[in-house]
C-alpha cells in the first residue's frame, strides 16, 4: 500500500511537471504569435499611412493648383502666380523674368552671357532649396561659341546633359523642362551667322529630354520663324508682353507632361 502511494506521487508529479511545461510553452508559443502578428499590423499601418501622406500632398497640390488657376481666370492672379516650388536657369533672355518683375529674383538663376556652362554655379542653390521643378533656356550665346561642337567635342545635347546632372545629383527628385532655342529675327541672324543653328541645336535638346524622360518644351510656334511681334530693335531679346506667353507656354507643357 506504502509502495502504491508513493508511485502514485510519482506518477502525479511526472504529469503535473508536463502539464506545467507545456502549459508554458503554449504560452510563450501564443504570445511570441501575437507579437509577430502586431507587429506585422504595425508594420503595414505604417505603410499605409506613408502612403497616405503622399498622395495626401499630391491631392492638395493638385487641388491648390487648379484653384489657382480658377483664380488666374478671373483674372485675381497672373500665369507667373502658377510657378511653384521652382528655379529657372537661363541667359539674359531669362533675366528678362526676373529685370520685368514677373518671377521672383531667387528662383531665377540667369544673367548676361550665360550659357549652359554656368549651370553648375547653382549647385549649392539647388541642394539647399530643393526646388521640385527645374526650368532652362539657353541657346543663342550658346550657339555664337558653338559650346559642344567644335572639334572633338562629345556635342551640345551630352555638355548640356553633363552640366543639368550635376543639379540631379543633388536634387535627385526635381523634374526638368527644357525650353527650346527661339530664334533671333532674320535681321539679327545677318549679324550672327553662328545664330542660324537653332533647327540643329534644338534637335539635340529635344533628344537630350527623350533620352532622360525630362520635358522638351517646344516655343516654336512663338516666335513664327523669328517674325513674331516679340522682340526689341536687337532682334534677340525680348519685349515685355512676350514673357507672359512663353510663361504660359512653359506652364501648360508642364501641366500636360505632368498629366
Amino acid at each position: 500500500m506504502m509502495k502504491f502511494k508513493l508511485w502514485f506521487k510519482t506518477y502525479f508529479k511526472i504529469i503535473l511537471v508536463v502539464f506545467l511545461l507545456l502549459l508554458i510553452g503554449s504560452s510563450v508559443w501564443f504570445l511570441f504569435f501575437r507579437f509577430d502578428e502586431t507587429a506585422s499590423g504595425l508594420s503595414y499601418l505604417r505603410t499605409q499611412k506613408s502612403k497616405d501622406i503622399v498622395q495626401l500632398k499630391n491631392d492638395l497640390a493638385t487641388r491648390d493648383q487648379e484653384e489657382l488657376e480658377q483664380m488666374m481666370g478671373n483674372g485675381s492672379l497672373e500665369i507667373f502666380d502658377l510657378f511653384r516650388d521652382f528655379l529657372i536657369f537661363g541667359d539674359s533672355r531669362v533675366y528678362g523674368f526676373e529685370s520685368y518683375g514677373f518671377f521672383p529674383a531667387e528662383n531665377v538663376l540667369a544673367d548676361a552671357g550665360h550659357t549652359i556652362m554656368n549651370i553648375d554655379e547653382g549647385i549649392e542653390t539647388v541642394k539647399q532649396r530643393q526646388p521640385k521643378n527645374l526650368f532652362f533656356s539657353y541657346g543663342v550665346n550658346d550657339m555664337g561659341l558653338n559650346i559642344g561642337e567644335n572639334e572633338g567635342d562629345p556635342g551640345y545635347d551630352v555638355v548640356y546633359e553633363e552640366q543639368i546632372k550635376k543639379l540631379l545629383a543633388v536634387d535627385p527628385e526635381a523634374h526638368v523642362y527644357v525650353n527650346s532655342i527661339i530664334p533671333a529675327t532674320p535681321t539679327a541672324l545677318q549679324k550672327s551667322p553662328r545664330w542660324d543653328k537653332v533647327d540643329a541645336f534644338n534637335a539635340k535638346i529635344k533628344a537630350m529630354c527623350d533620352r532622360n524622360g525630362w520635358t522638351y518644351i517646344d516655343n516654336d510656334a512663338l516666335a513664327q520663324g523669328g517674325q513674331a511681334n516679340i522682340y526689341q530693335e536687337d532682334g534677340v531679346h525680348f519685349l515685355q508682353p512676350f514673357y507672359s506667353q512663353w510663361a504660359e507656354n512653359m506652364y501648360n507643357t508642364k501641366k500636360k507632361a505632368d498629366a
